[in-house]
């Protein structure tokens, strides 16, 4: 009866572990999608400004790109 309720408990708390795991993934990789749109957006913005837009570009390839 032990072993069986320590089964039950472990497969419920890994059930549990795997679930999250998920959801952190899909957290960061929609966080992730929203910094590169906002460089993105920075980009355009900074037409006019060559040396603050070469940055943003730096930024992107760093962050986005690799």
């Amino acid at each position: 009866m032990k072993s069986i309720l320590l089964s039950l408990t472990t497969i419920i708390f890994l059930a549990g572990c795997a679930s999250t795991a998920e959801r952190t993934d899909t957290i960061v990789d929609k966080t992730q999608s929203e910094h590169c749109k906002a460089l993105r957006k920075k980009i355009d913005d900074l037409k006019g400004n060559p040396v603050r837009r070469t940055t943003a570009r730096e930024y992107y390839q760093k962050d986005c790109l690799q």
